[in-house]
């Protein structure tokens, strides 16, 4: 395995001196901002801040779950800039770890493509876990503000949108005309000044390479050419790009968002390991070695304020036995459902980390021997309503496997302790 060494390390100032402090520093500013916003509804979370605690906990090597919450957090506050396009005219729920607050549509502002590609590389690295993928493939392109030539919109970086949307299942899929006109607009007269010039030959131009020849035939031996060009060419941006003093400073440069993602893409799609390790991109982040946001804010539920609530579900006309032992499995199975209680079984023997404490029971009740799910004491559950609706649509599927009849209610009672 080649080892692509971090620039960082050969700087005269050396930045790991100081980062001990720094990083410190930063998680208060996030502090302040998530009391802010927990207490008083206020949404003042930095997206900078986030990312310095990302690449620095990269680089002082914090524990992988530690440094995971940080890429959870900053792909929720990415989310801020893209919600009001995705949701026009419409009121949208802001989230931010475990609560989220309903905010009213407003006169839609300034989109770049640059803050797009931000948010969709973070969400593909992650493994589109809030499930929006579609969504930010879905924006509209006259949304982005963009260079206009002649009438119409030419812009490099909206061609490079067009390329994403063909590759990821939106638009025009034909790959070789969304490459040409990449090509085509990455000249001077549709990019602009040089030091857009230089961005896009360093950064936007060889990520590019590496996504499209991702997709080749030859992609064994090109793809991973690709990446190293790309680690080459991010690294020649930091450290020796005329128009930025101080580049190789630049916290913006010591982890490589775009190759990182591309490459866990490839990882997952085609099977792709890199060939070449580097701090520029952890290799845990590439090959999906990480916890779900669930999981990662499990340890922290004592920051949030939760609602106790009692659970009910009704399943009438459930007479068929496999739905009974169906649903005892999927309760058993599903980490966003309270423990089955012990006196139940359950078929199946897959262990599972249940994300809300408690327990529930199954049973037939009444006279009409109704399937019922309850439980006897409270939950404590974030943000019961889209908790309940997002239930309650799984229910649904569950159940029409089994029976077409079958009706649900599903209530959440309040707990008064």
């Amino acid at each position: 395995m080649t080892i692509f060494e971090h620039h960082i390390h050969n700087l005269p100032a050396k930045p790991m001196d100081w980062m001990v402090e720094n990083y410190a520093e930063e998680l208060g500013i996030l502090e302040k901002n998530m009391a802010d916003f927990f207490d008083f509804n206020k949404f003042y979370m930095s997206d900078m801040n986030l990312w310095n605690l990302i690449v620095q906990s990269n680089l002082l090597k914090k524990p992988t779950a530690e440094c995971i919450r940080h890429w959870y957090d900053y792909q929720q506050v990415l989310m801020k800039k893209l919600l009001p396009f995705i949701h026009k005219d419409n009121a949208y729920k802001l989230r931010f770890r475990h609560k989220s607050i309903t905010k009213q549509p407003a006169p839609l502002g300034y989109l770049s493509v640059g803050d797009w590609l931000d948010v969709f590389h973070t969400t593909l690295l992650l493994r589109d876990p809030y499930n929006q993928l579609d969504d930010l493939l879905s924006i509209d392109q006259n949304d982005f503000n963009v260079t206009v030539v002649n009438d119409e919109k030419t812009d490099f970086f909206l061609v490079l949108y067009r390329l994403y949307q063909g590759i990821f299942g939106k638009g025009n899929k034909d790959l070789s005309t969304l490459v040409g006109d990449v090509i085509e607009f990455s000249a001077p007269a549709f990019v602009g000044e040089d030091a857009i010039q230089e961005t896009v030959n360093y950064i936007d131009l060889p990520l590019t390479q590496m996504l499209v020849y991702a997709h080749t035939s030859d992609r064994d031996i090109k793809y991973h050419e690709k990446l190293l060009a790309a680690l080459e060419a991010h690294t020649q941006y930091y450290t020796a790009n005329m128009h930025c003093e101080d580049q190789e400073y630049s916290s913006l440069g010591w982890l490589s968002l775009g190759i990182t993602a591309i490459a866990a893409y490839a990882h997952d799609k085609f099977g792709l390991a890199p060939q070449v390790t580097s701090e520029y991109m952890p290799e845990w982040l590439i090959k999906g070695d990480f916890l779900t946001p669930q999981s990662t804010y499990l340890g922290l539920l004592t920051d949030f304020k939760f609602e106790a609530k009692n659970l009910m579900v009704n399943l009438s006309k459930a007479e068929r036995d496999d739905i009974f032992t169906a649903m005892h499995n999927w309760i058993h199975e599903d980490p966003d459902l309270p423990p089955l209680c012990s006196l139940f079984t359950a078929e199946s023997n897959k262990q599972v980390t249940k994300l809300i404490a408690g327990e529930v029971y199954v049973d037939t009740l009444g006279e009409e021997q109704i399937l019922t799910v309850y439980s006897m004491e409270p939950s404590l559950i974030p943000d019961p309503e889209e908790w309940l609706a997002k239930m309650t649509a799984r229910w649904e599927v569950l159940i029409r496997q089994f029976s077409s009849d079958a009706t649900i209610s599903a209530e959440l009672f309040d707990y008064e302790g």
